[in-house]
């Protein structure tokens, strides 16, 4: 898992700016590179970073791990089990989101968890 891609991930879904995500904790440009996954940031930095979002580390790598999991597994089940093999896409949403689908998913495996 790279934490500058987790830590973009939650600045733009809380609709934040790097410079408002940064104030009081790193630059802009340092910002900008840890979320490029160009500069591993030190614990403190990235701590900070998402303690300010709201987001607890270890909860998001419980997480992450539990997606890993849920799409090897999906991988090696027999084309028949999953969509006629005819599947075009993997997606994994949570049983919240799962009432929200207004689109159609045509050709893809669809998990709830």
């Amino acid at each position: 898992m790279n934490i500058g891609s987790v830590i973009k991930y939650y600045r733009l879904k809380h609709n934040l700016t790097q410079s408002q995500l940064a104030d009081g904790i790193c630059s802009v440009s340092h910002l900008s590179k840890i979320e490029s996954n160009t500069y591993t940031p030190h614990e403190e930095t990235y701590e900070a970073l998402l303690s300010k979002m709201g987001v607890q580390l270890k909860k998001e790598l419980e997480h992450q791990k539990r997606l890993l999991s849920i799409a090897r597994f999906t991988m090696t089940l027999p084309p028949w089990r999953t969509c006629m093999g005819s599947c075009s896409k993997l997606i994994i949403m949570s049983n919240r989101q799962r009432s929200s689908i207004n689109m159609n998913y045509t050709n893809s495996v669809i998990i709830y968890m």
